[in-house]
């Protein structure tokens, strides 16, 4: 999708105090194709410090001892030296350290959009796309994921238009994908223990029907829509593995082989639905039904 003026690059900048933890956000605004724009300086130790508290608050519900705390600090260190290796311009080090943070077991919206930024500034397009995508399911609504990943859409356009994606009556069922799954399933249980509350109310105290009756129809309603777009999201979307092609281009082949004949190709930022895996090789199906086999190292999962 283009727009008039997609954002060109981000750009450090501190959220306010709705922020559930640091990040890089914010958007240069140009044409494509325009240079990407060095970094602004910024206060890291805002960011330091809400991390600690998200990591250290989060060891402590799920009764973490001295160890988990010091993995908590560990981690603040490296997403604090990432982020400095961002300002810095050292962008294929701080994407180093948003990967290390992954590869720790920390995953959440604001570090694959930090990731997202630091592989685009380091031309790796693609691979910013698969983190844009994983940062856009914890952070569906949010304006600068959309507009990143909106930009680097657009320059991988032969990709996206080769890619899988739901039909209209899928979007349309999971309310066009606004809601991340775990929100899905909060309305859902807000809105059907509200349905409950007021139905025994309105059962037990008939005077308070006339109140309770128009709730009892409108929670009903909408633990009806939000319930459907979990169950939709759940089987449908997050139940098909998919894959995004991080390679300029790749060779899919007849079978899982080098020397294999190629059956077609596929261009970089293509989205695929992943059918199996085999001695190294992953079995994918594009948008048209085609199926065939391409070494693990060219997709990353979705």
């Amino acid at each position: 999708m283009r727009r008039s003026n997609p954002a060109i690059a981000p750009r450090p900048r501190i959220l306010g105090d709705t922020a559930v933890s640091s990040r890089m956000g914010g958007r240069d605004v140009g044409p494509i194709g325009a240079a990407l724009s060095v970094p602004q300086a910024h206060p890291v130790r805002l960011y330091t410090i809400r991390l600690t508290v998200g990591i250290v608050a989060s060891m402590t519900l799920w009764g973490g001892g001295v160890a988990r705390v010091n993995a908590s600090v560990s981690a603040t260190s490296t997403f604090q030296q990432a982020n400095e290796h961002y300002r810095n311009g050292k962008f294929s080090e701080a994407a180093s350290g948003y990967r290390d943070l992954l590869a720790a077991g920390w995953q959440n919206g604001v570090l694959y959009y930090n990731l997202g930024n630091a592989l685009l500034k380091s031309g790796k397009k693609s691979e910013a796309l698969w983190a844009y995508l994983k940062a856009k399911a914890f952070l569906p609504r949010d304006a600068d994921v959309q507009a990143n990943l909106e930009y680097v859409q657009a320059l991988l356009q032969a990709g996206v238009n080769a890619s899988v994606i739901p039909s209209r009556l899928i979007r349309w069922l999971t309310l066009q994908q606004r809601f991340a799954t775990s929100e899905l399933a909060g309305w859902s249980g807000l809105s059907g223990w509200l349905l409950v509350l007021m139905w025994s109310l309105a059962t037990w105290k008939p005077q308070t029907r006339r109140v309770a009756q128009p709730v009892v129809w409108l929670s009903g309603t909408t633990a009806l829509v939000f319930f459907t777009a979990l169950v939709v999201k759940t089987l449908v979307l997050d139940g098909v593995p998919k894959a995004v092609v991080v390679r300029e281009q790749i060779d899919v082949k007849f079978s899982p082989q080098t020397t294999g004949t190629t059956h077609f190709e596929l261009p970089e930022g293509t989205i695929v639905q992943v059918l199996g895996h085999e001695f190294g090789w992953v079995q994918l199906k594009r948008a048209d039904g085609l199926s065939g086999w391409v070494p693990e190292d060219t997709l990353n999962a979705l």
